[in-house]
């Protein structure tokens, strides 16, 4: 049975990729205070590519907001060859203006590699705060797995009406992504 903090999810717009260059998503508004964006089995179209993301402030163009966040993350090699929880200091931003901040980093494109998480976006609508937010994803790696964690904030307080989701190179080769909104 799915908690009650998950039944206040409320599923608004989902996108089943399939060589998608980029998806975005509109619509985020005071409806909610909260915005998920949640992806399952994200397969990129070239080897070793990153999901990134990056938002548009309200009548803003160009995915261009400043980003503060720090990164890292877990993994472990099936053999047990290879395993550590290592801080990530080459993909934190600090106030990074157009860069995409990444949620999941690594990922290959044989079919047996993808990767699922999610991003929540706190009051994205607030015309008084800047805008945080938290990264969760795993991933599947050549021969094991690695968890990763993002956190920080956008720095704006204009409010946010977009986001948008592309691989660092090559196309979202297929994987869902879902927005939901956490009632109020």
């Amino acid at each position: 049975k799915p908690s009650a903090e998950y039944l206040d999810w409320i599923p608004l717009h989902n996108v089943t990729a399939n060589v998608h260059s980029e998806i975005t998503f509109t619509g985020i508004n005071n409806d909610f205070d909260e915005y998920k964006f949640e992806f399952v089995n994200i397969h990129p179209q070239t080897d070793s590519a990153q999901l990134l993301w990056q938002a548009n402030a309200a009548g803003a163009t160009g995915f261009n907001e400043n980003i503060t966040s720090t990164a890292f993350r877990a993994y472990q090699q099936e053999d047990d060859s290879g395993g550590a929880v290592d801080y990530r200091a080459g993909e934190d931003q600090k106030n990074a203006d157009a860069a995409y901040d990444i949620i999941m980093e690594g990922i290959d494109n044989a079919n047996d590699m993808s990767g699922s998480g999610s991003l929540i976006i706190y009051a994205p609508a607030s015309g008084t705060f800047m805008k945080h937010f938290v990264v969760e994803s795993n991933t599947t790696l050549t021969a094991g797995t690695k968890h990763q964690i993002q956190a920080g904030y956008i720095n704006t307080t204009t409010a946010i009406d977009q986001i948008n989701f592309k691989m660092s190179s090559g196309a979202i080769d297929a994987g869902t992504i879902t927005m939901f909104g956490l009632a109020k």
